[in-house]
Formats: structure tokens, C-alpha cells, sequence
């Protein structure tokens, strides 16, 4: 099934299937939510994970697709083995503008594998129903090389 014709409802029951965790606010609260408290709890998401996962330990990377499962199974092939999706929205800018900011917040942070500052994607990702905003991670020790 195409996502354009995939409902917001049907990507996340696809998405908890391949085992990717979802943290963001239902419907109705994220619609009313400000900027300041998306970021809010997408900083305290970031850290609840890192936690998790041990923090001095582990490797991760912030993101934006709009296409989880494809995105995952890529992290996958280098090694990354948890997705937690931190927020969603049909807005590609106000993806782009947290993504940046997340990154930003956390670049300098032991661990943390982005390279770039985020906030791009490809033109056509403007005509995508859903943007998410993401977190993927590993442990260090895992035995195998993440990427």
C-alpha cells in the first residue's frame, strides 16, 4: 500500500509491528501542543532513551523521514537495532525546524552520530501526508560495528 494512501492510524499499527516505539502525543493533544512543549517532551524523550539504552554507551542519531519502516530497515543494515518516533506532523517545515533543533541540542553530546545539522529533505517530502521525527540507537557494545 502506498504511505500517501496509508492513514496516520494504519502507519503507526505498521510501525509497532517492526518493532519501532512510538512516544509523540495522540491527535488531539499534539494538534493544541506549542512549539515549546513538542520540544520539551521530545528532549525528555531523547533522554529517557539514552538512558535506556545506557547512556554512556549509546550510539545514536536524530532524524526525519517520512517513511519509518524503510528508514529503520537502512539503520538496521548498520547495525542500529531501537526507533523510537518522537513526533509526527503533516506541517514538513515544523519537522525540519525540530529535527534541527533536537540536533543541535545533542550534536555535541557523547554518542551522538549526526553529522549534519538537519532540517533538509528532498523537495518531493513537502508532498508526503506525514513527516516523523525520530530517534535511532545502539549500544556500543553490541559486538557489531554501527555505522
Amino acid at each position: 500500500m502506498p504511505q500517501e494512501a496509508m492513514s496516520l492510524e494504519k502507519m503507526e499499527m505498521t510501525c509497532r509491528k517492526h518493532e519501532i516505539a512510538i512516544t509523540y502525543l495522540a491527535t488531539p493533544k499534539r494538534e493544541r501542543a506549542t512549539a515549546g512543549t513538542i520540544l520539551q517532551r521530545c528532549l525528555y524523550e531523547v533522554e529517557k532513551f539514552r538512558t535506556k539504552m545506557t547512556k554512556c554507551l549509546c550510539v545514536f542519531k536524530l532524524g526525519l523521514t517520512t517513511n519509518p519502516i524503510i528508514r529503520f530497515n537502512f539503520y538496521k543494515d548498520d547495525n542500529y537495532s531501537h526507533m523510537v518516533l518522537l513526533h509526527v506532523t503533516e506541517n514538513a517545515g515544523v519537522a525540519q525546524m525540530l529535527e534541527a533543533s533536537l540536533i543541535a541540542i545533542h550534536m555535541s553530546q557523547t554518542g551522538c552520530r549526526n553529522e549534519k545539522h538537519g532540517g533538509e529533505c528532498p523537495p518531493s517530502c513537502a508532498l508526503e501526508p506525514f513527516h516523523f521525527v525520530y530517534i535511532v540507537g545502539a549500544r556500543a557494545d553490541c559486538m557489531k560495528r554501527i555505522r
